[in-house]
């Protein structure tokens, strides 16, 4: 079957630049899937670098636009499909050096899927196509996604930004440079009103992508309570992660301290400070 149930919006970061000429379409996706009751999701996030566009002007203004076109594949069968047009916010000649967001969120059931979305500029002929293989189980006690935050604030009307009373602002992309010095994180935990005793540990910390070992004053382990669902946003302080290629790490663990399930998701910092 073709599903099609989108909602998108777009996120504009501004950094002072000058007008410059097109390069090659610089873009990112990053997925992360979520539960509800009435049907898991995926949520994307496509972003793109606006100077590396194409622009056109509008009066004293500039924009780019973006031919987008959205797949899901499941055993060969496709089961979405979207084709639409992105244009870019518009910026003067002060500013244009913009990361702009697309956030989308698809209704999909458990399984194992792949994502395929092709980006091209409506005026120029470059072209880019990102895929990305991931599977949905929420059957059992478990954890979402882990979403990289850019920043959050109280939510104060209805937004696709939305999540547990807080309106969250995605990350760009899963490099942090000097400039950032905060790793924000969003996750969710289903189903541990499952486990018998009543109360569970929440560990969270960061750890070496090459060796899996974690690192010290990195981590965080919570005492909860079990319950259907619970959500979670947190950070660390990363001013003194060295430049390197890491996991955070989200894990439920029992009363007994027993790894129940775990997710990870890789990020890069470049820093010239040491632990």
């Amino acid at each position: 079957f073709i599903l099609k149930f989108m909602r998108g919006i777009l996120i504009t970061l501004f950094f002072v630049g000058t007008i410059g000429y097109a390069q090659n379409l610089q873009s990112f996706l990053s997925v992360a899937s979520f539960n509800l009751s009435e049907s898991p999701f995926l949520e994307t996030y496509l972003s793109f670098n606006a100077n590396t566009l194409m622009l056109e002007k509008e009066k004293d203004k500039y924009y780019g636009e973006i031919d987008v076109v959205i797949k899901i594949y499941s055993n060969d069968l496709t089961i979405f499909y979207d084709h639409y047009l992105l244009k870019s916010p518009l910026f003067d000649s002060t500013n244009n050096n913009i990361f702009f967001i697309d956030q989308q969120r698809i209704p999909l059931k458990n399984g194992e899927y792949s994502i395929e979305v092709k980006v091209s500029d409506l005026h120029h002929e470059y072209e880019k196509t990102h895929l990305i293989q991931f599977e949905i189980d929420y059957s059992m006690t478990s954890i979402s996604d882990i979403q990289l935050i850019d920043n959050y604030v109280v939510a104060s009307h209805e937004s696709i930004l939305n999540k547990s009373g807080y309106s969250l602002s995605p990350a760009v992309s899963n490099f942090y440079p000097p400039t950032l010095n905060n790793l924000i994180y969003y996750f969710e935990v289903y189903n541990t009103h499952l486990l018998n005793a009543g109360k569970y540990f929440l560990n969270t910390y960061i750890e070496s992508h090459d060796t899996n070992v974690p690192l010290y004053n990195f981590n965080k382990m919570i005492r909860r309570l079990s319950s259907e669902v619970e959500s979670n946003l947190l950070e660390f302080n990363i001013v003194k992660l060295p430049t390197g290629n890491y996991n955070l790490v989200c894990e439920i663990k029992d009363i007994e301290n027993v790894s129940i399930t775990t997710k990870k998701i890789f990020f890069q910092r470049s820093n010239s400070s040491s632990i």
